[in-house]
């Protein structure tokens, strides 16, 4: 069921975990200056991840990692990836770009 642009500003929970494999929820994500996204998800929920637009699609551009959070591993910044291009709805232009 897709969720309202309200309901998606405002970061209510998208789960993902019977989709794809990944299990980790998206908490909240807002905009940020610059065409940036700010994210917050539920393994690390002190660190805030910085995305940047290229093309169609967002990937990850920082991490504001601190230490009450376990370090973050090449497959979990993939599945933050996939999961705020979900909920903006460009996961199928991410899934398929040039690499």
């Amino acid at each position: 069921m897709m969720q309202s642009v309200a309901g998606r500003l405002f970061g209510h929970r998208y789960h993902l975990a019977e989709k794809g494999g990944i299990d980790m929820q998206l908490v909240k994500w807002s905009y940020m200056r610059r065409y940036n996204i700010k994210a917050i998800f539920d393994q690390y929920p002190n660190s805030p991840v910085i995305f940047r637009k290229i093309r169609e699609y967002y990937f990850v551009y920082t991490i504001q990692w601190t230490p009450a959070d376990e370090p973050v591993g090449r497959n979990e910044l993939e599945q933050m990836e996939r999961l705020l291009n979900r909920e903006l709805g460009t996961e199928w232009q991410y899934l398929y770009r040039k690499k």
